[in-house]
Order: C-alpha cells, then sequence, then structure tokens
C-alpha cells in the first residue's frame, strides 16, 4: 500500500469515497499519506463496522469533514461525479457483484478523479501464500453460513477482467507480495501460532451450524499446513486509475 500512496505525490486527494471502508484503516492511512484531503465520506453495508471507523478518526474531524453512511457499495447514493478520490480496497469479494461495484465507484469519479484499487488474488500463489488464501477462505465459508456477505477471493484474470471493463486508464499497477512466517525461526512461530489461535476461535462461529464437522476438519488440516508450509498473506494486486480521458494535474 505504502508504493501506490507514494505514487499519488502531492496531487490533492479532494473530495474522496471509501467504499466499503471497513474498519477505517485503510482511509486512515491515505489520509496521513495524502494531501489535501478536504471532505472524505466513508460507506459500508455493516452499521457495527461503520462504527469501527469513526472510532479511527476520532479527533479527526477538526480538519476534514468527515460523513459515515450505511450503503451497498453496488448502489452508491451519491451523484454521478461527486468525487476526487475514490478507494475501493478489499472489497470486491464482499460486494456480491465485481463489476458492478466498479462501475458504481468509476460512476462517482468526477472527470479528473482517480481510482485506488486493492483486491487480494487467488491464484499464482507459493506455498505459505496459499496457506494464507485458505485461511481467507475458512473464514469466509463461515461468514456466508452466518449469512455474512463474504465470497471466496477472485483469480487475478477475473480481477483484471473486472477493471478492463470500466472506463478506466491504468496510471500504475504492482502485485505485491508479502513476507512469509517460517515456523523455524521466533518471529515467524509467533505469527503462526496467531494464526492457529484464529483457526479455533473462528470455528466457534460454526458450531451450531449444519457443516460443522466438515468446518472441524478443514481446521485441523489448516492447522497442519501451517506448521509444515508456514504462512504468508496472499498477493495484493494494488491498482491507481483515472477516468480514460482525464489527465493527471
Amino acid at each position: 500500500m505504502r508504493a501506490l500512496l507514494q505514487r499519488l505525490g502531492d496531487r490533492n486527494a479532494g473530495a474522496m469515497l471509501d467504499a466499503g471502508c471497513g474498519s477505517g484503516e485503510v482511509a486512515r492511512r491515505v489520509v496521513e499519506a495524502v494531501a489535501g484531503v478536504a471532505r472524505l465520506v466513508m460507506i459500508d453495508i455493516d452499521a457495527a463496522t461503520l462504527d469501527e471507523a469513526r472510532d479511527q478518526f476520532i479527533g479527526v474531524a477538526a480538519r476534514i469533514a468527515l460523513e459515515f453512511h450505511t450503503a451497498d457499495v453496488r448502489r452508491l447514493p451519491f451523484a454521478d461525479r461527486s468525487f476526487d478520490t475514490v478507494l475501493l480496497c478489499d472489497v470486491l469479494h464482499h460486494s456480491g457483484d465485481p463489476s458492478r461495484a466498479v462501475a458504481e465507484c468509476v460512476r462517482v469519479l468526477k472527470p479528473e478523479g482517480l481510482l485506488l484499487f486493492s483486491e487480494m488474488v487467488c491464484d499464482g500463489l507459493f506455498a505459505a501464500e496459499s496457506v494464507g488464501r485458505d485461511l481467507h477462505h475458512f473464514k469466509s465459508a463461515i461468514d456466508r453460513l452466518n449469512g455474512v456477505p463474504h465470497d471466496n477471493t477472485l483469480p487475478r484474470s477475473a480481477i483484471e477482467e473486472t477493471l478492463a471493463a470500466a472506463p478506466l486508464e491504468t496510471v500504475w499497477w504492482q502485485l505485491e507480495r508479502f513476507a512469509p512466517a517460517d515456523p523455524a525461526d521466533a518471529a515467524g512461530r509467533e505469527r503462526i501460532d496467531a494464526r492457529r489461535e484464529f483457526v479455533d476461535s473462528y470455528l466457534q462461529h460454526a458450531e451450531r451450524l449444519p457443516h460443522y464437522a466438515a468446518l472441524r476438519r478443514e481446521a485441523a488440516f489448516l492447522n497442519y499446513r501451517l506448521e509444515r508450509a508456514g504462512f504468508a498473506e496472499a498477493p495484493e494486486l494494488r491498482l491507481l486509475a483515472r477516468k480514460c480521458g482525464a489527465r493527471l494535474s
């Protein structure tokens, strides 16, 4: 994410929308790194998650006009050309309709607006990265069984096709990979133990579900793979794009 933010340089971010803000951590990093965020609008479909985002910005309202809305990224409640900058970070696999989510974000961008995009990819992975992906998919499976919108992550080609169908011009892109946790060293051991605790803890959300026995077997196999292959977060496809025909200032 640091490299993506550096590409913005001194460009004025103006009115910025975080479409699917989650906890607000990404928007907070952008506000701290990018000049001239005059207005920040944050939306998420989950009201409780939006409350977490509010907490990220305690004390910031004095210098930035802040708004928080419970809304669906597939149906943004804003007029065309409302924002100078839109963030769409790790949202596609939560959206239920990636093409619609991207189209809505482009719709609300001003003619010179920029899209800051990031999404995990699920293919072309090393062994440790495949463990990270499958940990995420374990969580998403339990979420879906509990009625929470959370699909598995997408192949890189599907993400690229979705973006290519929108009226966007790529300014910069990167496939960012993350350092693996090796069970043989102390720091890696700590990270792996934390992931094992996560697996065991999240499994508790499935105790009353009909597929609990299968999920318990999957959890045991994930813990085995953590010990054998280690762990790395799945790579992120980062992208900075603008509407076709617009110019960077």
